[in-house]
């Protein structure tokens, strides 16, 4: 509610007023600029809910909710509400000190990043990541789901402003430019790197503009929102390239996108500010400094709380998914349901059409890429198992410091029984996750059979039931 971040407490690092708990107080009361209190409150509630759902952004696929919960619930308690109150309470030590942050830069965006990145790091990598890529599995949702972010990032940005005026009407439109550029400028990067633009790195691209003007919005001219958009795009390009040459999984670029663009942000207003909305007595090189100096504070602080509350929270309640909890999927394993029903379609379908035996013969070395991509495709129903065979390609052993050619080569034989409307999406899946690419030889093959019945020996299902 509304007393966390308000009176100072605890020599105003931490804000707390216990007369504002549960809404008291502020029912039917307005503030000097004429917005109810409860609009206030709810305006800033929304900052204080997405900073920590951006979080989650960088370890999806691999957290128990439980843990999740609790990790959220304590990071808004002792990292988020502190920021908010440095940088924008009037007492706040950051925001006496002239840091200046719009709509979040700093506190929304920048702790988010810092702390994804920290947990990302801790909790460790998807099964199978790098090695599987894993791509959105539907880009028509992404677009979607960035216009929505686009429209409803003017709310954020402009309505930071508490008025309806001119600094409203700047935010806005500075808001809308800069992602305009972000969008720009990521298409002209993959033009260059791979001669074509995609759907996600358009999205991609609108997120770091507007994330890069958050900070910025009510101080910086249209100019400076093209600007920040471009350099934006550009930074959390490499970033997200840097990523990949690291290794390390931050599933949805949360420090990629939101850390680096935020903090860009933060820093880089100072170039571009008008010169009305220069803190008074203060010039580019001065504010640069303060401004360099809130962004540190911030990075130093979401970092070390994270790790606290992280490894507590594993300790105490368990964060980390197991291998096998991985392998089974978060919907099935943690809450007992698929997020689109397919499993529940092929078993009606089963009990109706021909069935069909998919076997695979594979390369060792691939099967876990190809089991991690049939989970990924909601296929979890597999029989494994190790065989030899021989083909057109030749190995080699060492035999005592000497390389040999065996009668026989390891393989990995799956076996995965579906109706036949699936076994086309299966087979793909396979082929996409097994093939070693540059004209390498021997990746297996797959066999599609026909299955007369199935029968569960537990229970004496039949068909589809048993399957």
């Amino acid at each position: 509610g509304p007393n966390i971040g308000t009176a100072p407490v605890l020599g105003e690092l931490v804000g707390w007023n216990p007369d504002l708990l549960f809404l008291r107080g502020i029912d039917g009361t307005v503030a000097s600029n004429g917005i109810p209190d409860l609009v206030f409150a709810m305006f800033q509630g929304k900052f204080a809910i997405i900073t920590p759902a951006l979080i989650a952004g960088a370890f999806a696929e691999r957290v128990r909710f439980r843990g999740y919960i609790v990790f959220i619930a304590l990071w808004s308690l002792l990292v988020y509400s502190p920021l908010a109150h440095w940088v924008w309470a009037p007492d706040g030590f950051l925001f006496e000190a002239g840091a200046i942050d719009f709509a979040g830069g700093t506190v929304v965006h920048i702790s988010a990043g810092i702390s994804g990145l920290i947990a990302a790091l801790y909790i460790g990598k998807r099964r199978g990541y790098p090695r599987t890529a894993m791509h959105p599995n539907n880009l028509v949702m992404v677009m979607m789901g960035v216009g929505l972010l686009w429209v409803g990032w003017f709310g954020f940005n402009a309505g930071s402003s508490l008025s309806s005026g001119v600094k409203t009407a700047q935010a806005l439109t500075v808001t809308q430019i800069a992602a305009a550029a972000g969008a720009m400028a990521w298409i002209a990067i993959e033009a260059v790197q791979h001669r074509k633009a995609t759907a996600l790195g358009i999205a991609s691209g609108i997120l770091a503009g507007l994330v890069v003007i958050t900070p910025a919005a009510g101080v910086v001219t249209p100019a400076g929102a093209i600007a920040l958009g471009f350099i934006a795009s550009g930074l959390c390009y490499g970033a997200i390239l840097l990523k990949g040459r690291l290794g390390y999984d931050d599933s949805l670029d949360v420090f990629g996108v939101h850390g680096v663009a935020g903090i860009a942000g933060a820093i880089l207003l100072t170039f571009f500010i008008r010169a009305v909305d220069m803190p008074a007595g203060r010039d580019t090189m001065s504010q640069l400094v303060v401004q360099i100096t809130s962004v540190a504070i911030t990075v130093a602080y979401s970092a070390v709380c994270t790790i606290i509350l992280i490894v507590l929270v594993q300790k105490l309640f368990g964060l980390k998914l197991s291998t096998q909890e991985q392998m089974s999927g978060m919907d099935h394993e943690l809450h007992g349901e698929t997020g689109y029903g397919l499993l529940n379609l092929n078993e009606r379908l089963l009990e109706r059409r021909t069935m069909k035996l998919i076997v695979a013969i594979i390369q060792p070395d691939k099967l876990d890429e190809v089991h991690q991509a049939l989970i990924n495709a909601e296929i979890f129903r597999i029989t494994v198992s190790r065989v030899t065979g021989h083909g057109q390609q030749e190995d080699q052993e060492l035999y005592r410091g000497e390389e040999v050619t065996p009668g026989l080569i390891a393989k990995v034989r799956l076996e995965i029984a579906v109706n036949e409307a699936f076994v086309e999406p299966t087979i793909n899946t396979i082929i996409n996750a097994a093939k070693h690419g540059d004209g390498v030889i021997g990746d297996g093959k797959i066999f599609v059979l026909p299955l007369e019945q199935v029968i569960r020996i537990r229970t004496g299902e039949r068909g589809g039931e048993a399957i």
